[in-house]
């Protein structure tokens, strides 16, 4: 179901806690922006940073392990690691 701006800004109001921040008490911008007809101006900063290039470059870049067994793939992710 597509919703329009006025209505997430409603949904936010009633879901959300007190404490939290909502995109109508944001102070702005910093530079003047045309408003999305469809988002907040939370969710255009969400999708900024998700679909950036800096940020795609971290996908995969995760190394879990657990200490003391030997790595199953380091792919020189970490190579001042030796085991």
């Amino acid at each position: 179901m597509i919703h329009d701006r006025n209505h997430l800004l409603t949904l936010e109001d009633k879901v959300l806690a007190p404490y939290a921040v909502k995109s109508k008490d944001s102070r702005g911008r910093d530079y003047e922006e045309i408003e999305d007809v469809m988002r907040t101006p939370f969710q255009k900063d969400r999708d900024r940073i998700i679909h950036c290039r800096s940020f795609r470059r971290l996908k995969m870049k995760n190394w879990p392990m657990i200490w003391g067994t030997p790595p199953l793939d380091t792919r020189g992710r970490m190579p001042w690691m030796r085991f």
